[in-house]
């Protein structure tokens, strides 16, 4: 009796241990990534990363358009102040393009304000250079062109503006624009009051070769009785 009563129990013992193991969770099967899946993912990263590059470039390029107009409007605005400050003309100036220099200057286009410090009302070499803002056109370092900004729709070598005196030089790139002390918009080759706005196109190179879209063009107004705007044009 013992004896059969010990293999019962072994019996019964095994078949609870058994069950014991089968009930026991086991580890989880995961599968894993195939070289296929792993290509497409790293693929649509690339994708994302070239997309979203590019457009951080484009709002750069927007932001740099942006940063010139305002620089140039606070430039053009600042005539009246300093006419009014001073008790002198102010002539606003477009200076024809300083050369590059390899390694030592980089090209670029002068926007300057002067004073008439002699008081003759004309632009001549007894005046005084008080603020020049540069549109850079190559790079000192390498002789790359790097302009960005453009003063024309058409061509970024090109000023495209209209009303402001251009016959004082023999070089067509220079334009100029008086504010006398009453606060009006001199036009220094006739010494007449501007009858209508003068404008200035300000955009980007990569706008007038349509590479950044949309095309947009600042147009910087100045009116015939010194006040300066901007308008937004699209081309």
């Amino acid at each position: 009796m013992e004896n059969g009563a010990t293999a019962r129990d072994s019996h019964s013992f095994c078949r609870y241990f058994m069950l014991s193991v089968r009930a026991a969770p086991g580890p989880s099967r995961r599968r894993g990534f195939t070289l296929v899946e792993l290509l497409a993912v790293l693929a649509i990263i690339a994708l994302v990363l070239v997309i979203g590059g590019t457009e951080v470039l484009r709002t750069m390029k927007r932001s740099q358009l942006n940063s010139t107009v305002q620089s140039l409007q606070l430039m053009a605005s600042r005539a009246y102040l300093e006419a009014q400050r001073r008790g002198a003309t102010i002539f606003l100036r477009i200076a024809p393009p300083v050369a590059y220099a390899a390694g030592v200057s980089d090209g670029f286009i002068p926007i300057e304000l002067w004073v008439d410090t002699n008081g003759n009302g004309g632009f001549d070499g007894g005046d005084t250079r008080i603020e020049t803002f540069r549109l850079v056109l190559l790079d000192k370092g390498s002789g790359a062109d790097v302009q960005q900004i453009s003063l024309s729709t058409a061509d970024k070598s090109q000023i495209q503006s209209a009303n402001w005196s251009n016959n004082l030089t023999s070089s067509a790139s220079e334009r100029l624009l008086a504010c006398d002390t009453f606060g009006r918009t001199i036009n220094p080759a006739t010494g007449q009051q501007i009858a209508t706005a003068a404008t200035l196109a300000i955009t980007h190179v990569d706008m007038v070769s349509s590479r950044l879209l949309p095309r947009r063009n600042y147009q910087l107004r100045i009116s015939p009785a010194w006040s300066v705007q901007i308008a937004q044009v699209n081309y």
